[in-house]
């Protein structure tokens, strides 16, 4: 019953362990034809919140916020972000 939650989490919007005991995670997210993705997914630090707004085919802008302890990469259109614990802004334009 919760593989199609699972599948929203990890494939459309990317959160996935980037290492043993999740403790990095990356975030490749392939929205689509959605403008909007916001979700939450439990981690063992807290909650990983994620919204994503596309603007158009060149714009993605959004917010990434990292609970606890934990950091990881953002990876969208062949190029790589740091995320760093806390609120991350993202802005990349294609």
């Amino acid at each position: 019953a919760a593989h199609p939650i699972y599948d929203f989490l990890n494939i459309t919007c990317g959160i996935s362990p980037a290492s043993p005991g999740f403790k990095t995670v990356e975030i490749r997210p392939q929205p689509g034809e959605l403008n909007h993705i916001k979700v939450s997914m439990p981690h063992k630090y807290g909650n990983i919140e994620v919204e994503f707004e596309k603007t158009g085919n060149e714009k993605l802008n959004g917010r990434i916020n990292l609970p606890g302890k934990l950091s990881g990469k953002l990876f969208y259109n062949n190029k790589t972000y740091k995320l760093t614990e806390g609120i991350n802004m993202i802005s990349i334009v294609n």
